[in-house]
C-alpha cells in the first residue's frame, strides 16, 4: 500500500487536489478501498487531500468522526 499512497502523492505533486495545501498531506481513495478491492492499488482511484479536506469528503458518511478526530 505504501508504493500506491507515494504514486498517489507524486502525481500530485504533494499537494492537495481541493485547496492546494501540502501541510497533514493523505492518499484518499476516490472508490471506497473496502467495497473496491479491484482499484485498491490502482493510482487513479487515489487523490491528495490535506486532513481538512479528507474530513470533509467523508461528512456524509460512517467515517467522518474516526476522520475528523485526526485534524
Amino acid at each position: 500500500m505504501w508504493r500506491w499512497k507515494k504514486a498517489v502523492f507524486e502525481r500530485d505533486s504533494y499537494k492537495c487536489r481541493k485547496c492546494g495545501s501540502n501541510k497533514k498531506i493523505v492518499a484518499h481513495h476516490i472508490s471506497y478501498w473496502s467495497n473496491d478491492p479491484i482499484n485498491r492499488v490502482n493510482v487513479d482511484n487515489g487523490i491528495t487531500l490535506c486532513s481538512k479536506c479528507h474530513a470533509q469528503e467523508h461528512e456524509a458518511d460512517g467515517f467522518y468522526g474516526l476522520v475528523a478526530s485526526r485534524i
